[in-house]
């Protein structure tokens, strides 16, 4: 077996003290002061980031958590960045280039992605939205209908496998208790310059009957952008439908549908064209087109049991497809004029399952809960790369493959009280990555092939909860990342093939 497994190992070490502020959660209020105090002390809730339900303060890793308010309150609710900025190790930088996303580092994972998010796993409600290569893609969230964010801080691939070097969760908002609710959310601006414009509506409707509740969200956003050439447009509709099949198990369904017609990329800009004006765009970018286009849908069902006993045994499978056309600035590798570029147009199908038990080991009230599963989740890439005139696509084909990556990871943990005060958790993984490609461009010759990846990761966390203030803990863990498909199949001459 040929592979490479990158290995990330980090210690961590820490004192959760619980102070009250904007982004964090703290403690439970004397009283209720919602309406006058924007820094109130709240109660600290129970996460499921580790994949085991416990309470924040007695878990032994550096977990984060930001609710409804904070992501919303004065907030555009285009980007990450408004929701996590605050949270200590975690760099969100928004460069409102819609056309390759923000950069998200959580301590320093994550930070040497070009575009889009890399090197950290992201979930909506439990569904993946990072891919088996690691690629994560925030095209399906929307968040005007996040109710919260939980985010793990360190090395979590004993977890979540590939690619997590942290982890964002999110969930969606919630059906509202009464049997129908509805809200319409809108917001503009404008800017110095002329066409510096944006706006966003949001329309969001609950409903609930006997054992069926569910969401609907649908949204526009609208920006002419703050540079030349970066404009942007994105429109979203999340529905989800709840059901209650008994009183023990519970269905779920989600879909998410997104159209991004428009996102334009000003680019880079030399010290003196800045100088001379600093909302302008890089002429190679206006004049070769460079855009992005894309549109992506996906649909999951999850089933949740739990037994007198207790425990939880859980099944989400999932499916997701996305379709790109992304003019690029980038030289074509011969034939270089001033409006060539290169114009990448990808169709992508993905699908997954992931499967979970959460049982108590023992009847004792401080046995041992062991939590285990099984993740998996195939990918495939339709890839052409042409050479594009003024951002149109031409005939001259300079890639053509298909690129195909499958995951499988099972993985197992514990979590143990052996007093009051204390929380040990262990837990191991071992994750198997295949990447397969078939070149369909033979003029150059055949660069088809296969890679096989894998890698077994740990971790190891003790806890000691002194109080409501004060918890500290000790961990340690690794973490792995694969090349994406980009990286493997990003030839410097253009060719196709591994590179």
């Amino acid at each position: 077996m040929h592979g490479w497994t990158p290995s990330l190992g980090s210690v961590g070490f820490g004192l959760l003290s619980l102070v009250s502020a904007p982004a964090l959660l703290a403690q439970e209020p004397v009283r209720d002061t919602a309406a006058l105090d924007t820094t109130r002390v709240r109660q600290l809730p129970e996460i499921n980031v580790t994949r085991t339900a416990e309470p924040l303060q007695r878990v032994p890793y550096a977990v984060g958590v930001v609710d409804r308010t904070e992501i919303q309150r004065g907030q555009q609710t285009i980007g990450l960045d408004e929701a996590l900025n605050n949270l200590p190790g975690v760099v969100v930088a928004n460069r409102y280039n819609f056309s390759l996303d923000q950069r998200i580092s959580i301590r320093g994972a994550g930070s040497r992605s070009n575009f889009g998010v890399r090197g950290l796993k992201i979930l909506l409600d439990g569904v993946p939205q990072t891919l088996p290569d690691g690629q994560s893609q925030l095209t399906n969230i929307d968040f005007a209908n996040i109710e919260r964010a939980e985010v793990l801080r360190g090395a979590s691939s004993s977890l979540y496998g590939n690619a997590s070097g942290g982890v964002v969760a999110l969930s969606s908002e919630p059906a509202a208790a009464g049997p129908f609710a509805q809200r319409l959310r809108v917001q503009g601006g404008t800017g110095e310059r002329d066409g510096d414009d944006f706006y966003k509506w949001q329309s969001w409707t609950s409903g609930r009957s006997g054992d069926v509740s569910g969401t609907l969200s649908v949204s526009q956003f609208k920006t002419d952008g703050f540079r030349q050439h970066s404009a942007a447009e994105f429109r979203q509709l999340n529905a989800a439908m709840d059901y209650a099949v008994s009183g023990s198990t519970l269905a779920t369904v989600r879909l998410s549908l997104a159209d991004n017609p428009r996102g334009q990329n000003p680019g880079a800009l030399t010290r003196a064209e800045y100088l001379a004006n600093p909302d302008s765009a890089a002429a190679n970018n206006i004049r070769r087109g460079a855009d992005k286009d894309a549109q992506q849908h996906q649909l999951a069902l999850r089933v949740r049991h739990f037994d007198a006993r207790g425990n939880e045994y859980e099944a989400t499978v999932f499916g997701l497809l996305r379709d790109l056309a992304n003019p690029l600035a980038a030289p074509p590798p011969t034939g270089v004029t001033p409006t060539s570029g290169t114009y990448v147009a990808i169709d992508r199908a993905v699908g997954g399952a992931r499967v979970s038990a959460n049982r108590r080991l023992g009847s004792a009230e401080q046995a041992p809960r062991l939590t285990a599963g099984v993740d998996l989740q195939r990918m495939r890439d339709n890839r052409q790369n042409f050479v594009s005139n003024a951002g149109q696509p031409t005939t001259t084909v300079i890639l053509d493959q298909r690129e195909q990556v499958t995951e499988f990871g099972p993985f197992a943990q514990v979590n143990w009280n052996p007093a009051e005060q204390w929380l040990v958790s262990a837990g191991a993984r071992l994750d198997w990555a295949r990447f397969a490609l078939s070149d369909r461009a033979l003029s150059d010759g055949d660069g088809s092939g296969a890679r096989t990846m894998s890698a077994v990761s740990g971790n190891l966390g003790l806890s000691l909860s002194l109080g409501e203030h004060f918890v500290p803990y000790v961990n340690v863990a690794t973490a792995f990342e694969t090349p994406t498909t980009t990286e493997l199949a990003n030839q410097p001459d253009g060719s196709g093939g591994f590179n």
